[in-house]
């Protein structure tokens, strides 16, 4: 059996759409999904649930783990957090970021994602700002040191925009310059080809996320991230 890897990214959040008051965003630098971000993560365990995976790894920040635990809380599943998939360091409201909350993770999250106290620790996250070959060196060390681990066959990573396009375009880069913008909640599915070379089965897809009000930017316009 081939080995396959599953990239998802993230729900629409208040990071590209303002708060409206019907999610509490404590941490501007950390927001939650919107309402419309949690049907598009419901929409995506369907198709995570088929595709079965042994492990799932997951950026900490709250709008990824949200996706995620929309997958792992029924299935009973555990994920783990992995900072090399964190947001791309670049953008204003990470001047503010200083960590996860412990505390509001474990009310919002429970068991099925337990947060290492590491993870509250602002240094261990990239430095602002984060250049673009940083960025590509810590998805591709990430990748690479899966790769290399011998205990699965189906792979899940939950990313951002900017997490999601390094991890496809290390895995397959005759494809770099040429993938599809990752949408809220898009899919990405590689499969290993007997030459070890990866190949997409689904490429930012969003079939299954027809009939929502958005699957393609955010209301503003703006690509996830």
């Amino acid at each position: 059996m081939p080995r396959e890897i599953m990239i998802v990214c993230h729900g629409q959040a208040y990071n590209t759409v303002q708060p409206d008051g019907r999610r509490e965003v404590r941490d501007a630098s950390n927001p939650p999904l919107t309402p419309l971000g949690e049907a598009q993560a419901a929409r995506a365990v369907k198709v995570v649930r088929a595709f079965d995976p042994q492990h799932v790894i997951i950026s900490p920040f709250l709008r990824v783990a949200q996706t995620a635990l929309a997958y792992l809380k029924p299935a009973a599943a555990e994920g783990r957090f992995d900072v090399r998939l964190s947001e791309f360091f670049i953008f204003d409201a990470l001047e503010s970021f200083n960590g996860v909350d412990a505390r509001y993770y474990a009310e919002l999250l429970g068991s099925a994602l337990p947060v290492l106290n590491e993870l509250t620790r602002r240094n261990i996250f990239p430095a602002m700002p984060e250049s673009e070959e940083a960025l590509k060196n810590r998805v591709a060390e990430l990748s690479q040191e899966w790769l290399r681990k011998p205990d699965w066959d189906r792979l899940v990573f939950y990313g951002h925009g900017a997490t999601v396009l390094g991890l496809i375009e290390n895995l397959t880069p005759e494809l770099t310059g040429r993938v599809p913008e990752p949408a809220h909640c898009s899919i990405t599915q590689l499969v290993q080809t007997p030459s070890g070379a990866w190949a997409p089965s689904l490429l930012a897809d969003v079939v299954h996320l027809a009939g929502l009000s958005e699957n393609v930017t955010t209301s503003t316009g703006v690509a996830p991230r």
